[in-house]
């Protein structure tokens, strides 16, 4: 036990001095991230890839009960083993990827017509696929694996699991569709949420574990994953995900010209959107605002714009689209 905690401190420390020279040479990042931080994410993404449970949300009711065991009998150094894991894993998943230079260097800024130019392509591509039969998530892990390998560089071997959460109505009321449990490198997702939102949303999920942390960044690969690949079910989700979001602009700025752009819309694309609208509406109680407000604590330790870097999505699309 004590050569555990002997380890654990040297590591840590070794990781701290690592994360806090990134501050002071950003190119330091990018070396951490490929040498250091991706091997053990897909080293741990693998270890807890044989469990068909979240191993995250059995570590989150069983480690508080751990804690008061350990308090209770004094054992305070256990306690802080703990932490210093969970700040190491933070470091590894959060800290040291948040670090790097941006992967795309200019956002630009798009009109209101640039915006009904996307909404019409994202409209015309939904209209070309039939009805989307559903997805699989191991087609999306295989899409996004091909992606991150040959447009981001990333090199791993093992493609991650996609667990389906134990708690479906509380992530439900909560608004999640899918969450990254950075402890354990695990995509977790709510069975209750449309299929369409929980494709798209494994793809964003994995970007994460890919070392993409802004949600936009995220958002925007997620997207051109799912368009690459050959599976229409991915490409409607990837189109129907779009169109929420360049539409939900359009709608503010021109709302005739959306109301037009989404009476084109097929019949099974408005159902889908239907879908999504009252799944969210389950999720605008007092637990989705508090999962709210710690989303937005949690992205803001690693990107100063918060959940607000979510609304900066729709002009990259538009980019890529238009491009």
């Amino acid at each position: 036990m004590h050569m555990v905690k002997r380890i654990v401190n040297i590591f840590l420390v070794l990781l701290v001095l690592g994360f806090c020279a990134c501050f002071i040479k950003p190119e330091l990042a990018s070396v951490l991230e490929s040498k250091i931080c991706l091997p053990l994410r897909a080293l741990m993404s693998g270890a807890t890839s044989s469990f068909a449970i979240p191993i995250f949300e059995l570590l989150v009711v069983c480690l508080p009960i751990l804690v008061i065991v350990m308090l209770a009998r004094g054992y305070i150094t256990g306690i802080t083993t703990v932490a210093k894991l969970l700040l190491i894993a933070y470091i590894i998943t959060l800290g040291v990827p948040a670090r790097q230079p941006s992967t795309l260097d200019v956002q630009g800024e798009y009109t209101t017509g640039d915006y009904e130019v996307a909404a019409r392509i994202i409209c015309d591509g939904i209209s070309s696929l039939s009805q989307a039969e559903n997805y699989s998530p191991s087609s999306v892990v295989a899409a996004t694996m091909n992606y991150a390998v040959s447009a981001l560089g990333v090199d791993m071997a093992e493609s991650p699991r996609v667990k389906p959460t134990a708690a479906p109505a509380l992530l439900t009321e909560m608004g999640i569709v899918a969450y990254y449990a950075f402890p354990t490198a695990e995509i977790i997702t709510c069975t209750y949420a449309p299929d369409f939102m929980t494709a798209f949303s494994i793809a964003h999920e994995a970007m994460h574990l890919f070392g993409i942390t802004n949600e936009d960044e995220a958002n925007l690969f997620a997207l051109a994953a799912l368009l690459k690949s050959a599976d229409e079910s991915l490409q409607y989700s990837a189109y129907l995900c779009a169109f929420v979001y360049v539409g939900s602009v359009l709608c503010a700025e021109d709302r005739d010209t959306y109301d037009e752009i989404y009476a084109q819309l097929p019949d099974f694309a408005r159902e889908s959107l239907d879908d999504r609208n009252a799944f969210l509406k389950r999720g605008e109680g007092k637990l989705g605002s508090l999962s709210d407000d710690l989303n937005d604590i949690a992205i803001t330790l690693r990107d100063p714009r918060g959940s607000e870097s979510y609304s900066h999505t729709s002009s990259l699309i538009v980019g890529y689209l238009l491009q």
